[in-house]
């Protein structure tokens, strides 16, 4: 028979016995979807045990206030400066780093950085914390990290973070899945080569949510209209920017519409997609920003 493959350590095994100083180990966590205070208690204590902190860019400003030592407060800003290191005060004193942009094409080259930054700290048997917007597993390239956290022999403690696709519609007043007819379809922006991804046919029961795709929301919503997937030019679209952060805003419009309204109040990244029944559900809803 044989062996089975336990898969990388759980936060339990983070909490009970957290790693020594000199001995290199890797953490990968998710930091939530948006301020601090939706950090999970395993993140907080993997964060308080660390010597170097690589953040994604997009992680935001009161998370890494931690590592920095500034208390958490504040929000709605990105992760910080532009590549280098900023120790601080904060969690023992962590080395926090972050990438530059991801954007424009930057993506590979920013995975590479980050890459050779946790491969620098194994070497160097630092605690790395590898801080990922929401959740790692959620087009958050957490399984090619934890495999190259074991090319360098290192088998990582995975914590997971609770993601924008779940929390932004929920804060926003937007019932994706209000009943048991209800279908959810979970994507993003990206297809394969560049293309528009494969999305799915119209039904009234449906609501797609979609992650980083606000800069190629026009060519979604013109693929989504067209046959055969057809859906109605007057379906509902929710996006939610800044999800869980007192930045938080919701703009709300059609598939006809949702675009011109989306750059006219600036969107931008981190942003959530909601098209269809659910963002029909909660269109002018008085509960909605639970913030």
């Amino acid at each position: 028979m044989g062996a089975v493959n336990q898969g990388p350590r759980s936060a339990a095994d983070l909490l009970r016995t957290p790693p020594p100083p000199g001995a290199a180990a890797i953490t990968l966590i998710g930091a939530g979807p948006g301020d601090a205070g939706h950090l999970t208690e395993a993140a907080v204590a993997a964060l308080a045990s660390a010597d170097l902190v690589i953040a994604d860019r997009l992680v935001d400003a009161s998370v890494t206030a931690l590592v920095r030592g500034g208390g958490g407060g504040g929000g709605g800003g990105g992760g910080g400066g532009g590549g280098g290191g900023g120790g601080g005060s904060g969690f023992g004193g962590a080395v926090l780093r972050v990438p530059r942009s991801k954007r424009g094409g930057a993506m590979d080259a920013a995975q590479a950085q980050i890459g050779a930054w946790v491969g620098d700290g194994v070497r160097r048997g630092l605690r790395v914390a590898r801080l990922k917007i929401g959740d790692p597993f959620v087009f958050g390239r957490g399984g090619e990290e934890v495999l190259e956290a074991r090319e360098y022999g290192v088998e990582p403690v995975v914590i997971p973070g609770l993601s924008a696709a779940l929390a932004a519609p929920l804060l926003a007043g937007v019932p994706v899945a209000a009943t048991p007819a209800a279908q959810v379809w979970l994507g993003t922006g990206f297809g394969t080569a560049g293309a528009v991804p494969a999305l799915p046919a119209h039904h009234p029961d449906l609501s797609l949510i979609l992650l980083m795709a606000v800069a190629r929301l026009g060519d979604i919503c013109a693929a989504l209209a067209a046959p055969p997937l057809a859906w109605p030019p007057h379906t509902p679209v929710a996006i939610v920017q800044r999800c869980a952060t007192p930045s938080q805003r919701v703009t709300r419009g059609t598939l006809a519409d949702i675009a011109r309204a989306a750059a006219e109040a600036g969107v931008a990244a981190p942003a959530t997609i909601t098209v269809g029944a659910g963002a029909a559900a909660g269109q002018g809803s008085e509960w909605g920003e639970l913030r």
